[in-house]
């Protein structure tokens, strides 16, 4: 704005509206010399109607002779610093609300900050100091060679790495399993400057896998199971019935040769009977050991009139 344009403004209207009486109370302790100075951050109006961040000192002159008493205001526009200030802390807040473990340690693996969430999921007191902490602290016993002989190379070399990883409970020393993101922060000039983790807790998810494995297996048992009731009934019905036939031609040789005049051509041909039914009963046990063995099964012809 002009000089003319500012001349006509009032120095409370340079304020937002919600913020205006409060500056008029303030004006006013400066006129009736309750306050020789004022100092505040405080949402000014721009010429555009857009609105602005300033650090405002305000002080009262005094005059000399004819001069008045002025008010002498110093606006330090602070708008970026606001903003950067509003940014950080949507930031923190999403950090501290997450539900993730989220954490933060130096280059060399000093942990530093860790959010409420990781805290919880490793039973780490919320305010228990990290400074006596490494990395590898928070891993289970058998995990920490390998993070240091494969996922650090790896991080070192790609600047990040994705995959499981079995973290400790701080407490009961339980293996907490979790899905692991790591990556180096780099600064302006990308120099790593820090070492993130994201890590999501995947206890529930193993539990829920562990018992529908459980559940699977029990099928498939119950699948043989039934299968092999169906099987054994099979053969036990494909069975019985040559071993009855060989039953009732033992007993009718027995009875041709217990004649008076034993009956030599009957016997003979009972015990033909009992032979040929005794192959049948070979057979079907052979048939069984084919099915059930690798390979394709062999195919040939068949009598359906004899069947």
């Amino acid at each position: 704005n002009g000089h003319e344009e500012l001349s006509r403004i009032n120095f409370a209207d340079t304020a937002v509206e919600e913020d205006r009486e409060a500056v008029r109370a303030s004006l006013s302790e400066l006129r009736d010399g309750a306050s020789t100075g004022n100092r505040r951050e405080q949402r000014y109006l721009r010429g555009d109607g857009s609105s602005g961040w300033a650090h405002v000192s305000v002080s009262v002159v005094s005059g000399s002779g004819v001069a008045p008493r002025i008010l002498v205001g110093v606006f330090d526009d602070i708008t970026a610093r606001k903003r950067a200030e509003d940014e950080q802390k949507k930031l923190v807040s999403l950090v501290e609300n997450a539900t993730d473990f989220i954490g933060i340690a130096s280059p060399e693996g000093k942990p530093v900050f860790v959010n409420q969430a990781g805290r919880r999921m490793v039973e780490l007191g919320p305010n228990e100091d990290l400074t006596s902490l490494t990395i590898y602290d928070f891993m289970a016993e058998p995990e920490r060679d390998r993070f240091y002989d494969e996922i650090l190379p790896q991080l070192r070399r790609n600047g990040h790495w994705e995959g499981e990883v079995l973290f400790r409970n701080f407490q009961t020393g339980n293996v907490v399993p979790t899905s692991h993101h790591v990556f180096f922060i780099t600064g302006a000039d990308g120099t790593r400057i820090a070492m993130g983790t994201v890590s999501r807790n995947l206890s529930e998810r193993k539990e829920a896998q562990a018992r529908i494995e459980a559940a699977q297996s029990e099928l498939a048992h119950m699948s043989r199971v039934t299968t092999m009731g169906e099987l054994a009934a099979a053969i036990a019905h494909d069975v019985k019935q040559p071993l009855a036939a060989v039953l009732a031609n033992a007993n009718a040789c027995a009875r041709w040769l217990a004649l008076t005049t034993p009956d030599l051509d009957e016997a003979r041909a009972a015990a033909l009977r009992i032979a040929a039914e005794a192959k049948r009963a070979s057979n079907v046990l052979d048939r069984i050991r084919t099915l059930m063995t690798k390979g394709t099964p062999p195919l040939a012809p068949v009598n359906l009139n004899d069947v």
